[in-house]
């Protein structure tokens, strides 16, 4: 069962997607010369062909539990095309990526507007130990979602997965394993020890849209 403070981060996110802000525009960069844009973290300067990936990347079968590596899985997050591995400050996100600053925040951190690569808003993320008032390079990202409603969709995604994707639950769960709980449209896959954190996916088939729509993923609980 998802926490309280889980579906307040989601719904947090998900309205900043849909609705935006209607605050200031202030852009920080968050350069690092330690990490070039375009090159994946593995070195090289393209992502892992699609067709290179396994079929799943289940290691278990066990009814209820995450049943692959989560660590794993979070070193296989594409940005615009880059391999992200989390956890990661935002120093070192990479050449090319800024962060739009919006009045946007709490105790617990501060929700940007937009994860911007070269201009473009790829992604939306929480920071913690962050404010709009304190901004620091410091901050880790706890969460990052990717919707279709961002530039270039089809370069956002985990693993072989990108929004826009026309994939179903089952090959979410295929390649995934069952998920921990489920909703309307939407997978999740909770790990609470050692570590407290999800991956949310969310896919809709309906006269409005088809495919894969978000996928949402705490690497860090932000409200611990």
């Amino acid at each position: 069962m998802k926490s309280k403070k889980h579906l307040l981060l989601a719904i947090l996110l998900t309205a900043h997607l849909l609705t935006g802000c209607n605050g200031q525009n202030k852009i920080v960069t968050t350069e690092s010369p330690a990490a070039p844009s375009n090159t994946c973290d593995n070195g090289t300067s393209t992502p892992t062909a699609l067709e290179d990936y396994p079929d799943n990347v289940i290691i278990r079968d066990v009814p209820g539990e995450i049943q692959f590596d989560f660590d794993e899985a979070l070193k296989n997050i594409y940005i615009a095309n880059n391999k992200v591995s989390f956890p990661k400050i935002v120093a070192e996100l990479g050449e090319g990526f800024h962060l739009q600053n919006l009045p946007l925040d709490n105790e617990n951190g501060c929700i940007t507007e937009g994860l911007l690569y070269n201009g473009q808003d790829v992604a939306n993320v929480f920071l913690v130990n962050c404010t709009t008032n304190n901004y620091d390079v410091n901050s880790e990202v706890a969460a990052v979602s990717f919707s279709n409603m961002g530039d270039y969709p089809e370069q956002q995604g985990i693993y072989k997965f990108r929004i826009g994707d026309k994939v179903t639950k089952e090959d979410i769960i295929a390649f995934f394993g069952q998920p921990t709980s489920e909703e309307t449209n939407s997978l999740y896959y909770e790990q609470l020890k050692p570590k407290e954190r999800y991956i949310k996916f969310t896919i809709l088939y309906d006269t409005m849209y088809e495919g894969l729509l978000n996928i949402f993923v705490v690497t860090k609980n932000p409200f611990n």
